[in-house]
């Protein structure tokens, strides 16, 4: 067998009916050959979980699990391990279905029943239910609202469950658990392989704080910067391309993902849509290239968030559009406007530069629709302070922030969310200790 494709679909919440027209897209293609293996595992709303193995069209066979916890790592890396060990293929592709979230964890996604301080999830051990580093004290007041903004701009449901305000994906409501980004390292850390092709049909997952938790465990990453519409990818093209072209390497695959996905949607004019391709192999070199960034800038700029304020408001930004707090913007796009802030500046220049090329080595397919400036990978970078103390800490926790510490310092000297001043300036200048910001919005909501 030439190729596994593994589709979890995260279904038990409101986007449960748009999971089953994507796996009847799936089952459109009346002959997938001798090479290709779909495995799909549809969490249903009400219904309980069931794994679907899907030839020519047809469910060959039925695995019916019950109810189970898809916001649980284990459940996520189990069904990955059952569909490797079972089918024995050559090239493996996964797929994650549902809703997105990106980096920010400002508020954590909260369910009535979610109260205890150690985890997400109601104490349920036959959902599985672990205990987390997430506290799910706080509810989102405004989910509600959001939601239907959103669905009454666009008119359908959106992968994206509130205003970014919650890192985390695969939501599944009976449970009341959710992945968040340090599960989703582990659950690919403990499937024991590298995948092909990670594949993210979710909104805002295409982050560099995102996709470097995978760096190890992928060969390519798909996904979007900005929200996706509820119809997501194009699976009767995707599997089709995969029967005509059982030998593709991984980077055409993932360009026809790409492009079909953009194509889909000719018929919505006004739809802002990305989707890019990422090369995992080049996430290393690009982390370095972000901290000799932001290395050339601490050793220079004295008035780092005065001087940078204005380049951030112009940078794109990409999440809900009746939001105010556009947080997520394009990484590439900074880096050109500060580059064209520092021209005159030998060392800034050849360090933007630098990252510049390192970013199209990464980036090797990205298609848009309605942007002027989304090149396929951004970065968690506020306008203003915005974070509770308790997500700041978990924020930090992420494996770019621990291993580009000049980004990470540039990053808290831009938002004066940093107590000491910066060590690295060589000019002389009295620079002035920032501010220490009480970052709680609401102290009482993470008490």
């Amino acid at each position: 067998m030439k190729t596994n494709l593994m589709v979890l679909v995260a279904g038990d919440n409101n986007l449960n009916v748009e999971g089953g027209i994507d796996i009847e897209e799936m089952m459109s293609v009346p002959d997938t050959g001798s090479e290709l293996t779909i495995l799909v595992q549809y969490d249903e709303r009400d219904s309980g979980a069931k794994r679907y193995v899907i030839r020519d069209g047809k469910k060959e066979s039925t695995l019916r699990l019950g109810e189970i916890n898809t916001g649980s790592a284990e459940t996520v890396t189990e069904f990955i391990r059952w569909g490797i060990e079972n089918f024995k293929a050559e090239r493996n592709i996964v797929v994650l279905w549902n809703h997105g979230g990106g980096t920010k964890d400002n508020m954590e996604v909260a369910y009535p029943n979610a109260t205890n301080s150690i985890s997400r999830a109601e104490s349920n051990p036959a959902l599985g239910n672990q205990p987390s580093l997430f506290s799910q004290a706080s509810r989102m007041k405004q989910v509600d609202a959001l939601m239907k903004a959103y669905n009454l701009k666009r008119g359908e449901p959106t992968r994206s469950l509130t205003s970014a305000e919650s890192r985390s994906i695969l939501l599944d409501d009976e449970a009341k658990d959710f992945i968040d980004n340090l599960e989703l390292k582990k659950v690919f850390q403990d499937v024991g392989q590298k995948i092909d092709i990670i594949g993210f049909d979710a909104c805002l997952m295409n982050m560099m704080e995102v996709v470097y938790q995978l760096k190890d465990y992928a060969k390519v990453i798909v996904g979007s910067e900005e929200l996706e519409p509820g119809n997501g990818w194009d699976y009767n093209a995707f599997v089709n391309y995969l029967v005509d072209n059982p030998d593709a390497t991984n980077e055409a695959i993932a360009q026809a993902i790409v492009e079909s996905y953009i194509a889909s949607y000719d018929h919505e004019p006004s739809f802002l849509l990305t989707l890019s391709a990422l090369s995992t192999e080049k996430l290393t070199k690009v982390a370095s290239c972000m901290n000799d960034f932001a290395y050339s800038i601490l050793c220079k700029e004295p008035n780092l968030r005065g001087n940078f304020m204005n380049v951030i408001d112009q940078t794109q930004t990409l999440n809900y559009s009746f939001n105010e707090k556009k947080d997520y913007r394009d990484l590439k796009h900074f880096v050109l406007l500060t580059q064209e802030q520092y021209k005159e500046d030998n060392e800034i220049f050849v360090a933007s530069k630098n990252l510049l090329e390192a970013l199209d080595e990464l980036i090797f397919v990205s298609q848009t629709k309605n942007f002027d400036n989304a090149y396929g990978l951004s970065v968690y970078l506020p306008l203003v302070p915005n974070m509770s103390k308790f997500a700041q800490s978990i924020f930090y926790e992420l494996d770019i922030n621990i291993d580009t510490p000049h980004w990470l310092k540039l990053f808290k000297q831009i938002e004066n969310i940093d107590n000491e001043a910066n060590p690295y300036l060589k000019e002389e200048k009295e620079v002035a200790k920032p501010v220490e910001v009480d970052l709680f919005e609401d102290e009482d909501e993470y008490n």
